[in-house]
């Protein structure tokens, strides 16, 4: 008799713990998100060298801070500023390519800047570090060809993200 009765506790139970874990890791992404937009905020407001302060050490450790502040000044002068940012996609994954295992977001935003001849894409990779922070370890801009920028394969989006590069002048 209590086998009936208990039974469905544990199901409930067991279906409590689920949702949780779920809200929980909606939370971490929502967190890394936010951080993207912050990063993205330095960026646009011409904080180039505390986009690297901010990075992870992954970013860090790939990219002297001198030259990256050159390269994203030079890359967001060619684009101008940002008239519309929008979220496109968010991707959550433990393996990108050339990239040590851990969690990662990959966040991609549908961008218009001022002086870009097309629609772009902004793509931004965050890890999970040690210290149970998301660090920005990757940033990318392409032009959106035809409205399919953001709807690439998670595994061509973080191909291109792992290479840390700031936009490239066209």
């Amino acid at each position: 008799m209590t086998t009936r009765t208990t039974r469905p506790l544990f199901v409930a139970l067991a279906l409590v713990l689920a949702l949780a874990g779920q809200a929980a890791a909606q939370a971490r992404e929502e967190i890394a998100v936010t951080g993207a937009r912050e990063w993205l905020a330095l960026a646009d407001s011409g904080q180039y060298g505390a986009t690297w302060d901010q990075a992870g050490q992954l970013f860090q450790g790939s990219t002297p801070k001198e030259k990256w502040e050159a390269s994203l000044a030079a890359a967001r002068k060619s684009y101008g500023s940002v008239e519309q940012r929008n979220l496109k996609t968010v991707v959550v994954t433990e393996n990108l390519p050339n990239a040590p295992q851990g969690k990662y977001v990959v966040t991609t935003f549908d961008t218009k800047f001022a002086q870009a001849p097309a629609a772009t894409a902004e793509v931004v990779t965050s890890f999970l570090e040690s210290s149970g922070q998301w660090k920005v370890v990757g940033y990318n801009v392409k032009p959106i060809e035809n409205g399919q920028a953001g709807q690439q394969q998670p595994q061509q989006q973080q191909q291109q993200q792992s290479e840390q590069k700031p936009p490239q002048s066209h």
